[in-house]
């Protein structure tokens, strides 16, 4: 049973859907819009991937667990039959009323400041630096801040960036907004993203890849632009776009630039030689 066509283009589509095959289908429902453990959500017509809280790693192909929020989340452990703490492994204890090893972090008795974190030593619970430690400014050495500390985006998650050595949201760490008004500011791979909220121009997408954009367009800043824009080609040897990139065809003996199509055939006669016809384009004979 062939379909009915519903679109030819994306604008004709609800924002959280992309004109895909002539339907307006979910563009995350297809087979590899985002990584592996990645999370998919639809932001004008187009997959927007983002890893989830507590992954990192690169959105469009993988998230992988970040090593320092599972330590700061402790897993429960099998209940275990005992009497005394010794009846237990060194990160339980022995709960009195239950007969239990029970990890005592878990208690809602028990907490720790904000930049520390909970750890068994002995079976007894004790608060220690979520990230290390630091010299303040008496000389004094103390706990980390509560921000994980990076050294390049790729760090921290998709939805924040290294800042001053810090994972922050990069859309609130200026005093001047990064948006102007109308827009609001969404980050994406770690960049602030500008999106229109209001008198939006329903021409307006937004790209991840070049694989977003038509073959005669790339994706710049995530726009779909024409490279050969800001092409440094030659005078004689036009700027052509194949498969999203810009190619300066150098056209060979027998053939002429042409800005569309970049090389043109020319039918010379026998008498005639190509030097006389491409003097003859020029018009300098």
């Amino acid at each position: 049973m062939k379909l009915e066509r519903e679109c030819t283009s994306d604008l004709e589509c609800p924002n959280e859907k992309a004109c895909i095959n002539l339907q307006c289908l979910d563009p995350c429902a297809l087979r590899g819009a985002c990584g592996i453990n990645a999370l998919c959500r639809v932001v004008l017509h187009k997959p927007r991937c983002s890893c989830p809280q507590c992954y990192i790693g690169m959105p469009h192909t993988a998230c992988h667990p970040d090593l320092k929020c599972d330590r700061l989340s402790p897993r429960p452990a099998p209940n275990i039959d005992c009497s005394h703490d010794s009846d237990c492994p060194e990160s339980l204890s022995c709960h009195s009323q239950t007969g239990e090893c029970r990890d005592p972090c878990l208690s809602s008795q028990y907490s720790c400041e904000v930049n520390k974190r909970c750890q068994v030593r002995n079976h007894r619970p004790m608060c220690v630096c979520k990230h290390g430690f630091v010299v303040n400014e008496l000389g004094e050495l103390t706990c980390a801040p509560d921000t994980l500390t990076c050294a390049r985006d790729f760090d921290c998650p998709s939805n924040a960036a290294c800042v001053n050595g810090k994972c922050q949201n990069p859309c609130n760490v200026r005093k001047k907004k990064p948006c102007p008004d109308g827009k609001t500011c969404d980050v994406l791979d770690h960049r602030p993203v500008c999106i229109c909220t209001q008198n939006c121009n329903p021409s307006l997408s937004i790209c991840l890849r070049d694989s977003g954009c038509s073959p005669d367009l790339a994706c710049r800043n995530y726009r779909c632009v024409d490279p050969c824009r800001n092409s440094t080609c030659p005078a004689d040897a036009p700027c052509y776009v194949e498969e999203h990139k810009p190619i300066c065809k150098f056209c060979p003996p027998g053939f002429v630039p042409d800005t569309k199509y970049g090389c043109m055939k020319v039918a010379i006669e026998n008498v005639m030689t190509y030097e006389y016809v491409k003097c003859l384009l020029q018009m300098i004979c």
